[in-house]
Formats: C-alpha cells, structure tokens, sequence
C-alpha cells in the first residue's frame, strides 16, 4: 500500500507493534517485575532505532497511570499542563538529516540524535501521559466534535496524501502561472480540506464502519467456536477419564 499510499508505509509498524503489545501483556501480565523487562525493551527499541519504541512507551504510560491510581496519588494540574506543553515542542521538531540543520534551528538546544523520529515519539508518549493523568483534559477529548472528529480521522490520515498528490495538484499547477505561489497554494489548500474531510466522512461511515461490524461479528463467532472446542475437551476428557 505504501508505493501508491505513502502514509500506508506505517500499517506493517502497527500490526507488529500491536502483536509485541499484546504479547507482553500476555506474557508478563501485572507481576510485579514487568518494569523490569519493559525498561530494557525501550532501550532496545530505542538504539535500534525502531518506532516500535512507541507502542513500548504507550504502555509505560499505562503502568505510571496504574502506579497514580493504585496508590491513590494527586496529580497537581501543572504536571499534565507541563507535558502537554514539552510534548508539543518536542513533538515539532523538524526532520534533520544531520547536526549542522540542527544547530540552525530553536531545538539546537537539544542533543542532535541520529533517531531524530525519537522525539517525535517522546512528545507523543508526553502528550498521551498528560491525557491520562488529567480528568480535565480527558472531558475535553470526550467532547461531541472531538468523537465526531476521531470518528473520521483514520479516513482522514488514509485518504489525505491521494487528494494532495492528485486534486491538489491538479489545481495547484492550473492555477500557478496565474496567480503565482501564494494564490495557487491557498485555493488548493482551501478546495482540498473540505474535499478531505467529506470522502473521510462517506469511508468512515460506508468502509469503516462496516469493517469494524464485520471484525466484530468474527469475533464473536470465533469465541463461540473456541467455548464450544472447549467445552466438548472437557467433557471428552471427563468421559475417556472418569474419576476413580
């Protein structure tokens, strides 16, 4: 999907990604010295320079949020406000290829990384910490427009790249020689962004939607397969084992 898609690029991360996730949550569960064997999967994850890294600190938010409420702890309002904030920073900074770009730029006051995606996904795990540890934030995101807004935004994030390099495109060098750079880019951004959002809108409720009917329904089957596989082993165990 990838050669025609290039956002599709990312569909491989999120199949092994979402495997290792709940291949860790099945193997290691809530024993006590899970943080010991995610810490060095971030290492890991992190030198060899692998987004993987993410999913692996996605659930490192997930054990601090069990930490805070097992314990009962008060998060003051500035924590989450505060990462929020440097995860949006850090989460803008620019893609560089080498250290000289670096030093040009407001974040040369970071350590220039070769992995430099990596702070892109530390100011995601921020972002998504601060939403964790705040009831007021996590109210805003439960908001009517946000649901409606999250509903399409898989559609959007699929469908964006085909309108740019096509209709945007389109109209773009129709109108470049006329009006120049400026006037081309700003009515092509403007033409595409409502066309995005309405072919995002029909896929979600005519491709999506059903999709996640379909995943659910398979589901459910395959549940009901596997209690009834289970049920007859056990009574097949119980009558080629009785009990003596």
């Amino acid at each position: 999907g990838g050669i025609y898609n290039q956002p599709l690029w990312m569909m491989s991360v999120e199949l092994s990604g979402s495997m290792l996730t709940f291949a860790y949550l099945f193997l290691v569960g809530d024993r006590r010295w899970r943080l010991a064997v995610l810490l060095p999967v971030i290492v890991f994850f992190w030198t060899t320079q692998t987004y993987h890294v993410g999913f692996a600190l996605g659930i490192l938010c997930g054990e601090i949020l069990k930490i805070v409420t097992d314990r009962n702890l008060k998060i003051n309002w500035m924590i989450p406000f505060i990462l929020f904030l440097l995860g949006w920073m850090i989460g803008s900074y620019p893609l560089v290829s080498n250290e000289t770009l670096h030093n040009n730029t407001i974040f040369s006051l970071l350590p220039f990384i070769q992995f430099f995606q990596g702070y892109h996904v530390i100011g995601g795990a921020m972002i998504l910490l601060a939403a964790t540890l705040s009831p007021w934030f996590q109210s805003k995101l439960n908001e009517d427009w946000l649901g409606s807004l999250g509903h399409i935004s898989y559609s959007i994030f699929t469908l964006h790249f085909l309108v740019l390099g096509s209709f945007s495109s389109f109209v773009y060098l129709a109108l470049y020689e006329k009006m120049g750079h400026h006037g081309a880019a700003w009515i092509s951004i403007g033409l595409s962004i409502p066309l995005i959002f309405l072919l995002a809108k029909f896929a979600a409720r005519f491709v999506d939607d059903n999709i996640s009917r379909l995943a659910d329904w398979i589901g459910k089957k395959g549940e009901r397969f596997f209690a009834s596989f289970a049920t007859r082993a056990r009574a097949w165990k119980r009558s080629s084992y009785p009990e003596q």
